[in-house]
């Protein structure tokens, strides 16, 4: 992502596949429902990209704290990455 900003005048993509082939062979698959990272662009200058966590439902990049080892509830929120410039 940094890499096609530096090379497209600090624009973001509209979506993850422009990364591809230049950046990226293909966009990486959610390892939870097999569908690719969702991407999301912020207000301003950032973006998250994230996988949908082990629910399988896209809760719209919304994040829970981590939850304790001994938790036998599994987490319910996406897993997010957020870059905020």
């Amino acid at each position: 992502m940094e890499q096609y900003r530096l090379r497209h005048a600090n624009a973001l993509p509209a979506s993850l596949a422009e990364l591809a082939p230049e950046f990226l062979d293909t966009v990486p698959a959610d390892p939870f429902d097999g569908h690719p990272l969702r991407y999301k662009k912020l207000p301003g200058k950032g973006y998250v990209v994230y996988a949908v966590g082990e629910a399988r439902k896209d809760e719209n990049q919304t994040t829970q704290p981590a939850n304790d080892a001994k938790d036998k509830n599994p987490p319910t929120r996406d897993i997010t990455f957020t870059v905020q410039r």
